[in-house]
């Protein structure tokens, strides 16, 4: 009974001859006889990275978005670096059930010296990897390592201090690619911690990417207006726009 019950939740159309369907496809061309499911429903399609769940501010407002989204009109996945320890753990436990939740683990395909060079450029000319050939196969390589083929209709790069996620997200095949803004970004990647520069190699990097997101959006409108003045070497003020970060009231109470 538990069989025949799991086989019609997960696999109601099984019927035993898969392969033979294949084959009359594959080397018959029998495409007639093609029957293709899918899982679009009819809701957007969005990807969230939502960084190594710290403790922090951004995994707090990344939570909360995560449980007040419509899930009527989104299909949610979210992606974080794993593994995942200890209070990491923690907070990703802390999102809603019906999610898809990913975690990316092990690094670059490819040889040593390819992803070196990948790496350099990443911080010396990050749009290298998007615009020269084969920086831009392994920028798609690792896209593909992650997401294989699945397609979404917004991608958006939540954390908002990585060039590396910015540039892998820049290299999917979604129509509209967005980045967060939580802080005041020209004074973050000047602040000083533990006596040295710790974020400006890394926002360097991810300023020069800017211009190819379709919108950089910030938690407040007074945070929009700083960062389109303060970032005007970079990119157009019109490409600045405000999401003001939810409040989970339930959670307070």
């Amino acid at each position: 009974d538990r069989w025949r019950t799991t086989v019609q939740r997960f696999a109601p159309d099984e019927d035993g001859k898969a392969t033979a369907r294949v084959v009359d496809v594959v080397f018959r061309g029998h495409s007639d006889e093609a029957r293709v499911f899918t899982r679009q429903d009819g809701r957007k399609r969005v990807l969230i990275y939502a960084s190594a769940m710290h403790a922090n501010g951004i995994t707090t407002s990344a939570i909360t978005l995560a449980r007040l989204l419509d899930r009527t009109r989104y299909n949610l996945t979210f992606v974080h670096i794993a593994p995942l320890k200890g209070v990491g753990r923690t907070n990703a436990d802390r999102l809603p059930d019906g999610l898809r939740i990913l975690e990316r683990v092990g690094g670059l395909p490819g040889s040593t010296k390819r992803n070196s060079a990948w790496r350099k450029a990443l911080y010396d000319d990050p749009n290298k990897l998007l615009d020269e050939p084969a920086l831009a196969a392994i920028t798609r390589d690792e896209w593909t390592r992650m997401f294989g083929h699945s397609t979404f209709d917004s991608v958006i790069d939540f954390q908002g201090y990585s060039p590396f996620w910015g540039a892998v997200l820049l290299a999917s095949p979604a129509k509209r690619k967005l980045v967060w803004q939580h802080n005041d970004m020209w004074l973050e990647r000047e602040k000083v911690v533990g006596g040295a520069l710790r974020h400006f190699d890394s926002l360097n990097a991810l300023f020069k990417l800017y211009p190819r997101f379709d919108r950089i959006v910030a938690v407040s409108e007074s945070l929009a207006r700083v960062n389109s003045t303060n970032l005007a070497d970079y990119v157009p003020a019109a490409a600045f726009a405000s999401v003001p970060n939810a409040i989970d009231f339930h959670r307070i109470r």
